[in-house]
């Protein structure tokens, strides 16, 4: 490997919503629902439809993560 095959790797994050559903309350600043727009916790066909549907969309050879984003800050 070359230092020009490192300059052009590039890494992705696929995001994965999950929102905070223990909670019952709607505060502004962690309302996990709204600030992520998913309204109940994805299931595992969600989940793969949605890393299947990014996949698609990135160039071989890129280093490629899966984040989970969500839940309480607390």
């Amino acid at each position: 490997m070359t230092f020009n095959y490192f300059c052009r790797m590039r890494h992705f994050i696929i995001p994965i919503f999950v929102p905070e559903l223990a909670c019952p309350n709607k505060c502004v600043f962690c309302n996990q629902r709204k600030i992520s727009g998913a309204l109940c916790q994805p299931s595992e066909k969600d989940v793969m439809e949605s890393i299947e549907k990014h996949l698609v969309t990135i160039p071989a050879g890129n280093e490629v993560e899966i984040g989970f984003f969500g839940g309480n800050f607390t």
